[in-house]
């Protein structure tokens, strides 16, 4: 392999330490690399955006700075990504065993203590620290009244040696205006020097070191000699202060056991020198009294600053040593050994096929999973084992089989926003599996936190919006009084008033919701939805959805495929299916109303899914003639039996994102009756395709049943109408539209698959990605009870959410059969009184 030719490094410059007292340096390296000629261009990032930006700039030099916090998964990528990979470290003598581990990660190491170079093997070299012109800079300061606030300045780490040494200074030189920072820390003793705690204990960042320095007759150096672990002690080699006291204009009496410091500078020509106590008074005195001497060896010190301690000076030896490093071409960012060279997909979903309840997401990820598995090898993360759900994870093949389990203490609910357990394990999945795309299906009994450490890892994403769940708790948008709350047309407010009536949430917990889902679904590369209607919904609550193509729309397919039979049906009786579970949102108060009003109708109304309790119980006490309840029924079971049924019922309550149980009724060969609303109101066409009907309005669902019984005509001339071509997604065209997407993803997130190597080292949390919250939960209780509990009227009716909670509870208080025979006498939303009084 050649090396980089002159002008063609692209650097991607990271600093290691989330919180690092150190970050300046980092400016300055960042401001010197912008300075060489041989550097096209310089892009900095931290852990939330290194793998991307490192990426999307072509970056073919990572160079890490500091190292002892070292987020190891994302380095060792970026070390992948652009091929050459470069470590300079500040050593300390706690912090150099962890320095030697990161380095195995690294081309090459540079370090700013001599003593630890030959610890790197032959990848070491030695690179002091050095000054800034933007942060250190003053004019060397005369002797003029009030010119100076000091007579000697010392600011340090409270190492003993120097606490011992300052000690016996202080009675040396009486007197005297002092400014000394010493801070400690839990390793160190409480320093003692016969000073008052308060002038001594405080700390100062680098710019205000050099102000004081600047404004100090005398800047006192000490060196260090010190280890927790016994080992290495003394550190001879000069830390920046040396250089940015200089470069502040700083006359620096230096200890001469700092024995590098000759290397760079001059000794009494550049700064002066001490090697006891008694020399240190000695050389304090002879120096405040001849302020000319001084002032010229501060000068001189600056100049040869100037010349040769700035940063650019040092990456310039840098630049020089990497250039004789071979690089490496580009490798893969997560890759694993396998014998597939199938590009790994993760599906991380709230369920799977086979455990109940589930629905259509379930089939419909594994219908994809079949249909693509020539392609790409797949992978399932979801919730399993008993409540509380999100307490139990496991992650299967793409024959359903578990590879592993991973137990928590406690459930997952929507409340969370991060959580850094679930996050380890996850991040952890995506390195020991190769993980090279990720589909979230959904993110129920998920924290949402985990877009942002595929975005950090460079594995690229894909999201279905299944429902609303990034948009509200409740994921189907049905507020506190029941109905569709329509929020994209409604102020935030409404938002407050709703969640404090169903879970006494504080007003602006929506607003915290809000503002991290957005931020979450910019870590996406791609959002799935399905209608445009629907994505309209979405992309009024979050515009970031409208930017860079993000938002994709395409149907969904049904599990099976059928040829269409639009023969005549029999009309005698009038066959009706309601296909999908017998539920509130899915319009279960109206059937029941619907069958009751129409037992005498010449219609039959067969239920294909399962029941929810109270209905169960209110459609057995009712005996409904001409209600046939056929439950729970296998995918692609009722492919033939529809082909009976003349029309089909779908009267969602809320705006359905898809609803696959209409595309298989027009598959049948079925006349549609929908909600007007959502994607069955914008799906279906009046008259051509299927018929609309009000939302929640259960007479004009009959009196169009009555009508379509006394001219079946109409239905026929509908059923002629259908295209099933036109209507229906075949599994096979939805899958050339995800195979696509999956294909340009994983080959824009990784180079090459050829090469295939195990990361180890990719758990991190959503903090390791720079991101910081106050709180892990979106929504905090508030201190006094909501308002309905303290103030009698009457309050609307509650969603069906609040309603279940309260049938749960009386459950737990009456039994089950006291509890089904009151629902039953008093109706479930005064549904059996109506019923009473109808019949009477």
């Amino acid at each position: 392999m050649t090396g980089y030719k002159p002008d063609s490094l692209r650097v991607l410059l990271l600093d290691t330490k989330r919180c690092n007292p150190n970050h300046y340096i980092f400016l300055a390296i960042q401001k010197g690399l912008q300075s060489l000629s041989m550097v096209e261009s310089v892009t900095t990032a931290d852990y939330g955006n290194a793998v991307t930006r490192a990426q999307a700039f072509s970056c073919n030099l990572f160079l890490a700075f500091d190292g002892e916090s070292m987020q190891r998964g994302i380095c060792r990528q970026l070390s992948a990504i652009c091929g050459r990979s470069v470590l300079w470290v500040t050593e300390d003598p706690y912090e150099h065993e962890i320095n030697l581990q990161n380095a195995a990660l690294f081309d090459v190491v540079f370090t700013n203590d001599r003593t630890s170079t030959a610890a790197y093997g032959t990848k070491g070299h030695h690179l002091p620290l050095a000054a800034a012109p933007e942060f250190h800079f003053y004019d060397v300061r005369n002797e003029e009244e009030g010119s100076f606030r000091y007579d000697v300045f010392f600011a340090g780490t409270a190492w003993p040696n120097r606490v011992e040494f300052l000690k016996r200074l202080v009675p040396k030189i009486p007197g005297l205006k002092l400014k000394w920072a010493l801070p400690f820390n839990e390793h160190l003793p409480d320093p003692d020097i016969g000073l008052p705690k308060s002038s001594i204990l405080w700390r100062t960042p680098s710019s205000e070191f050099c102000r004081f320095a600047n404004r100090s007759r005398i800047v006192l150096v000490l060196h260090r000699d010190f280890s927790v672990s016994g080992e290495r002690t003394l550190t001879p080699t000069p830390g920046p202060r040396l250089f940015e006291g200089a470069l502040a204009g700083g006359f620096q009496l230096v200890d001469r056991d700092t024995s590098d410091c000759h290397e760079f500078y001059r000794p009494e020509e550049e700064l002066a020198t001490f090697s006891s106590v008694d020399e240190c008074a000695s050389k304090i005195d002879y120096y405040l009294s001849h302020p000319d001497a001084r002032c010229q060896m501060a000068k001189a010190a600056q100049e040869r600053t100037q010349r040769s301690h700035l940063y650019y000076h040092r990456l310039e030896v840098m630049m020089e040593k990497i250039q004789h490093v071979p690089g490496k071409k580009s490798q893969p960012v997560i890759t694993v050994p396998s014998r597939s060279c199938r590009p790994r997909v993760l599906y991380v979903t709230h369920n799977t096929v086979g455990v109940p309840p589930f629905g259509g997401v379930e089939v419909y990820q594994q219908s994809m999973i079949k249909e693509l598995q020539k392609q790409f090898e797949f992978f399932v993360y979801a919730p399993t084992g008993a409540h509380p759900l999100g307490s139990q994870y496991a992650i299967f093949d793409e024959h359903q089989r578990q590879l592993e389990k991973f137990s928590l203490q406690d459930g997952c609910t929507d409340l969370k926003l991060a959580d850094s357990d679930r996050e380890r394990i996850f991040s952890g999945l995506l390195g020991r599996y190769g993980i090279q795309l990720v589909h979230f299906q959904h993110l129920l009994y998920h924290v949402p936190s985990l877009p942002f450490l595929c975005r950090a890892l460079g594995v690229p994403t894909v999201m279905t919006l299944n429902d609303f769940f990034v948009v509200c708790r409740n994921f189907n948008l049905i507020g506190y009084q029941g109905r569709y709350c329509n929020i994209s047309e409604l102020p935030p407010e409404t938002c407050d008033v709703c969640l404090q009536a169903q879970c006494q949430a504080a007003a602006g917990s929506q607003a915290k919701r809000h503002t991290f889902y957005r931020r979450m679904l910019e870590q996406l590369d791609v959002a799935l939805t399905n209608t445009q209607g629907i994505a309209e919904i979405f992309k009024k609550q979050y515009p970031i959805l409208k930017e860079h193509n993000r938002l994709r729309v395409f149907g969904l397919p049904v599990a099976y495929s059928q040829d269409g039979d639009f023969r005549v049906r029999s009309h005698e009786p009038l066959k009706v299916a309601i296909v999908g579970n017998f539920t509130s949102i899915k319009g279960a108060d109206l059937f029941v109303r619907i069958f009751d009003q129409m037992r005498e109708d010449d219609v039959e109304f067969h239920v294909f899914g399962a029941v929810d309790f109270p209905f169960d119980g209110i459609l057995e006490k009712l005996k409904l003639p001409n209600v046939i309840l056929h439950h729970s029924y296998e995918v692609g079971a009722l492919a033939e039996t529809l082909k009976e049924f003349s029309l089909s019922l779908h009267l969602s309550i809320w705006p359905e994102t898809y609803c696959l149980t209409l595309s298989e009724a027009w598959q049948a060969g079925v006349v549609p009756v929908v909600s007007d609303l959502g994607a069955l109101g914008e799906r279906v066409e009046e008259g051509s395709n299927g018929f609309k009907v009000p939302v929640g309005e259960a007479g004009s669902v009959i009196a169009l049943l009555r009508d379509l019984l006394a001219n079946p005509e109409r239905i026929e001339s509908v059923r002629q109408q259908l295209r099933t071509d036109q209507l229906v997604v075949s599994v096979r065209t939805h899958a050339d539209v995800l195979s696509d997407i999956y294909g340009q993803l994983c080959e824009r997130g990784q180079t090459s698959s050829a090469k295939r190597n195990r990361n180890e080292d990719c758990e991190i949390t959503l903090s390791d990605c720079g991101v910081f919250l106050n709180q892990d939960e979106w929504s905090s209780e508030q201190e006094q009870p909501a308002v309905t509990e303290v103030v009698e009227f009457k309050v609307p009716k509650p969603s069906a959410g609040i309603l279940a909670q309260k049938v749960r509870s009386h459950i737990r208080r009456h039994g089950l059969r006291a509890t089904g025979r009151r629902m039953v006498e008093e109706g479930w939303h005064r549904l059996g009184r109506t019923l009473r009084r109808e019949r009477s």
